[in-house]
């Protein structure tokens, strides 16, 4: 068994709380750079759990997506727990949950075929790993080239940092006043 802590999305979203109230204003400087670093393929709230986890992260992808890019993840290595949206088909009868995702809460289905343009609302939250690119190793020989793998990642050209509102809104939101049944999730 691993000592690796798993998380359900409660439980990372009660550490990202605890952190976000804990702030200081270097953390906050430390964290906008980090959020510069990964750039914009994860919202803001991801970017945030994957820095409390590791602060020196830049450049995330998950274990299939190392493959893609002739990299593999090292043996051992611990991923950084994110939240994944989980979608079903919206129907008229049913709730909409408002998300950070989408402004309206709703999510819509690729245009590739996945399902047309079909709406779909967010119905959960589900914990997945992603690692850093300091998490991989290259793979011998390379896929893309046949060779000894010296083959750069696909990294993400620079972004700039996050707009302090956006970042101030995201940080609002994880911060959940206590309830008497314990079950806020941010």
């Amino acid at each position: 068994m691993s000592d690796v802590p798993r998380y359900t999305p409660q439980q990372l979203g009660q550490t990202a709380g605890d952190k976000a109230r804990a702030l200081t204003a270097a953390d906050l400087a430390d964290f906008t750079r980090a959020a510069a670093r990964i750039g914009e393929g994860y919202s803001l709230r991801n970017r945030f759990l994957m820095w409390i986890q590791d602060p020196k992260v830049s450049h995330v992808a998950g274990f299939r997506a190392w493959r893609q890019q002739s990299r593999r993840v090292r043996k051992g290595a611990h991923g950084l727990a994110i939240l994944a949206p989980i979608t079903r088909p919206s129907t008229d009868d049913q709730p909409e949950r408002q998300s950070g995702h989408e402004p309206d809460g709703m999510a819509h289905a690729p245009a590739d075929g996945g399902g047309g343009d079909q709406p779909r609302r967010i119905a959960s939250c589900k914990v997945i790993y992603v690692f850093d690119i300091s998490q991989t190793e290259p793979l011998t020989p390379c896929p893309r080239c046949g060779q000894s793998c010296t083959c750069p990642p696909l990294v993400p050209h620079g972004v700039g940092p996050p707009a302090s509102g956006e970042v101030t809104v995201m940080l609002d939101a994880l911060i959940v006043p206590d309830d008497a049944d314990g079950d806020e999730l941010p």
